[in-house]
């Protein structure tokens, strides 16, 4: 298991365990010097229950707005199943403490997706827990998100479809009625952009079949296309056993393009404002500034060989990084940071070779040979 620390918000502090491979395998919420008298409630019991003490004051309730909000904004990223019902309490009485811990589910279907991103990088989960409180207003609509993308893995379209456009509907604050809806949507330019997007990127995977085919022909009628898709939500939202043009449910795979072309358009749209946020400069320089406080750093020490003006050189480069743990992600960070450095102060060089080392132990985190070198 990857070593971690708690992400420090005011009086709670956040935890993430990471499995073997990288992956969460539970979350909780700490909060810090709480008053006994409000944080514990003592039940007395009867002839049937022994007298016990449980946790009082909304805690558990807190607890799990915060975890919610962190799981919307994480979410563009990693889809993460979190089981409310399965939490462990654990209190301290000499700090006056108490610590909530959810499990998280593995699920199967994202497993592959997920290898895309490599090992989750406990500095992403780390930040998202910096946005919570900036995240609350987004939880609803993230929820249809999730809810939708994991519809989407199990193969499950027409779910996943109505979930998608819930997304829309929570987000924008869409009427019911189809006309209304469709005459927001065409003054939203968000989302105009969004399903801009997505036509270009998809709408050419679109079979004749398709019930979006030819709304979607380029060049594009935004009405047409906005049309198509708030009609296919009330059809498929709609399943009257008296109307001999039902969707059959047996039958989901029909639906599958266009939810797709769909999930493109909501991902574009929660993106934004929920995972790339943990890249702004606030998270990011709170989480390194935690990370120096627990000692949770690894220096890289970086060796360059390039040829400038007809001479070869050699320099070296010591990086600091909010991680304890050399791995594949590392060493693409300090590639990608060497680099940038090199570009900066060398424009015009030749790189000839990069050797990196973890300090104190010189241990090789990578090495690139492309030439001559001087101290190699």
């Amino acid at each position: 298991m990857e070593p971690t620390f708690p992400i420090s918000v005011g009086t709670k502090q956040y935890y993430v365990n990471l499995d073997d491979a990288g992956h969460v395998d539970s979350v909780s919420v700490a909060f810090t010097d709480v008053d006994p008298a409000k944080g514990m409630v003592w039940n007395q019991g009867d002839g049937s229950a022994l007298p016990s003490l449980s946790v009082g004051g909304g805690f558990i309730l807190e607890a799990e707005h915060d975890i919610r909000s962190w799981q919307s904004v994480i979410a563009p990223y990693a889809l993460i199943d979190i089981d409310y019902n399965d939490y462990e309490i654990n209190t301290s009485k000499e700090d006056g403490d108490i610590e909530l811990e959810n499990s998280v589910n593995s699920i199967n279907f994202r497993k592959e997706e997920r290898e895309v991103w490599g090992q989750d990088e406990y500095g992403v989960f780390g930040r998202a827990f910096l946005l919570i409180q900036h995240s609350y207003e987004k939880i609803e609509y993230m929820n249809f998100f999730i809810e939708g993308r994991k519809c989407l893995g199990f193969e499950k379209y027409i779910d996943a479809y109505n979930l998608f456009y819930l997304f829309l509907e929570s987000k924008f604050g869409l009427p019911h009625r189809n006309n209304g809806a469709v005459e927001k949507l065409l003054k939203n330019a968000e989302f105009e952009t969004a399903l801009r997007n997505a036509i270009s990127d998809f709408g050419s995977n679109l079979p004749e079949s398709s019930k979006f085919y030819t709304a979607f022909a380029l060049p594009i009628d935004l009405r047409k296309a906005i049309k198509a898709i708030v009609q296919l939500r009330g059809y498929l939202r709609h399943h009257s056993l008296g109307n001999p043009a039902r969707w059959d449910p047996l039958n989901q795979k029909r639906f599958e393009t266009e939810t797709r072309l769909l999930a493109i358009v909501v991902q574009d749209l929660a993106n934004p404002e929920t995972f790339s946020r943990v890249w702004e400069v606030e998270p990011q320089e709170e989480f390194l500034r935690q990370a120096q406080e627990w000692g949770y750093m690894t220096q890289v020490n970086v060796h360059l060989t390039f040829r400038q003006d007809g001479i070869v050189r050699d320099v070296g480069l010591n990086l600091n990084f909010p991680t304890n743990q050399p791995n594949a992600a590392l060493a693409q960070t300090a590639l990608q940071e060497a680099l940038k450095v090199f570009n900066e102060r060398s424009p015009g060089a030749e790189l000839l070779g990069m050797r990196a080392t973890v300090a104190p132990k010189s241990k090789e985190l990578f090495r690139f040979d492309l030439g001559p070198g001087l101290l190699r």
